[in-house]
C-alpha cells in the first residue's frame, strides 16, 4: 500500500501563472475604477458602506423572519437587471410570481396589500403594463424549485442558460441536508460552496440569512441562526434591523448594520421602508 493515504488526484488542476500577469492583472482592476460601484445594491447610503456587492465576494443579509430581508432582495435585484447586470435569484422561500408582484409594487409604488386583495383601478392597471414592457426583458432569472440541496445548486451553477453576476439565495435556512448529515454540517458545507462559486465564477453571490431569538432588539454575528460558518466566510454580513416606535423617525425606521466588512470599517446605516410599496430608500 503506497504512502499516499488512499487519496486521488483532483481533476481540476491549479493555475500557476508568473507573477508579473497578476500584478498587470491588479493595475487593470485598479484603473478601470470609475467611482462608482461596479454592483451597486440601489441603496446609496449601504453602497457607501460597502462599495456595492463585488466579484468572488459573499454578502449575507441578516435579520429577524419577516423583517425585509426579502424585500431588500428584491429591491436589489431589480436595481442590478436594470443597470444591465445578470442576475439569478434562487428562492427558497416564494414563488416566483409573489416575487415578481413584490418587485412591481417596489417599482411603481403600489400598496402590496392592496394589490393582494385585488383592489386594482385603472392607474395600477396602466403601470403593470408599463412594467412587463419595461422588465419583461431584463437579464433576470428568477428560479423558485431548487437549489435546496448542494448538489442541486452545482447542477444548476453547471447549466444555467446564462453565466450570471450576481447570485441571490433566499434563504439559508431552508437548505436540506441529508440524514447523515447535522444542520450544522448541512449549512456549514452549502455556504463553503457558495464562496467556491463565488471565487471560481467571479461571481458576487448574496445570501439571506436569519437571526436568532436573541438578535430581537439587537443584533450581532453572535445572532446569525444556523452556523458560525455565515461569519466566518462571508465578506460582508449586514444585519437588518427595524428600529423601536421610539427610536423611529420620518426618515428613518430602518437601520442596516454592517457588522462585517473584510475590506471596509463596519457602520451602522440608517434606512427607510416603506412597508406598503415594500421599497428601501
Amino acid at each position: 500500500m503506497s504512502g499516499d493515504g488512499g487519496r486521488k488526484p483532483e481533476k481540476r488542476y491549479p493555475k500557476f501563472e508568473p507573477l508579473a500577469e497578476t500584478l498587470a492583472r491588479v493595475i487593470d482592476n485598479i484603473k478601470s475604477r470609475t467611482g462608482k460601484p461596479e454592483y451597486p445594491t440601489g441603496l446609496e447610503v449601504l453602497d457607501r458602506g460597502i462599495w456595492g456587492l463585488h466579484k468572488s465576494q459573499l454578502t449575507t443579509i441578516a435579520s429577524r423572519p419577516a423583517v425585509g430581508k426579502t424585500a431588500m432582495a428584491c429591491n436589489m435585484a431589480l436595481h442590478l437587471a436594470k443597470n444591465n447586470i445578470k442576475v439569478a435569484f434562487l428562492s427558497l422561500e416564494m414563488m416566483k410570481e409573489t416575487l415578481i408582484e413584490r418587485m412591481f409594487c417596489c417599482e411603481h409604488a403600489v400598496d402590496s396589500f392592496q394589490l393582494l386583495m385585488g383592489n386594482v383601478d385603472v392607474d395600477i392597471q396602466s403601470k403593470y403594463s408599463k412594467y412587463v414592457a419595461s422588465v419583461g426583458l431584463l437579464p433576470l432569472s428568477i428560479i423558485d424549485d431548487y437549489c435546496f440541496t448542494e448538489n442541486e445548486l452545482y447542477t444548476l451553477i453547471d447549466h444555467l442558460e446564462f453565466r450570471p453576476q450576481v447570485i441571490i439565495l433566499d434563504h439559508l435556512q431552508h437548505i436540506r441536508g441529508t440524514s447523515r448529515q447535522s444542520q450544522w454540517e448541512t449549512l456549514t458545507n452549502y455556504l463553503r460552496f457558495l464562496k467556491e462559486v463565488a471565487m471560481r465564477h467571479r461571481i458576487a453571490v448574496v445570501v439571506l440569512s436569519q437571526i436568532n431569538r436573541e438578535g430581537d432588539n439587537k443584533p450581532s454575528l453572535a445572532t446569525l441562526k444556523g452556523t458560525g460558518a455565515i461569519e466566518e466566510m462571508s465578506d460582508h454580513v449586514i444585519l437588518l434591523h427595524r428600529l423601536p416606535e421610539q427610536e423611529a423617525t420620518q426618515i428613518c425606521n430602518f437601520q442596516a448594520v454592517v457588522a462585517k466588512n473584510r475590506f471596509g470599517p463596519a457602520g451602522k446605516f440608517d434606512l427607510w421602508f416603506d412597508e406598503k410599496s415594500l421599497k428601501f430608500i
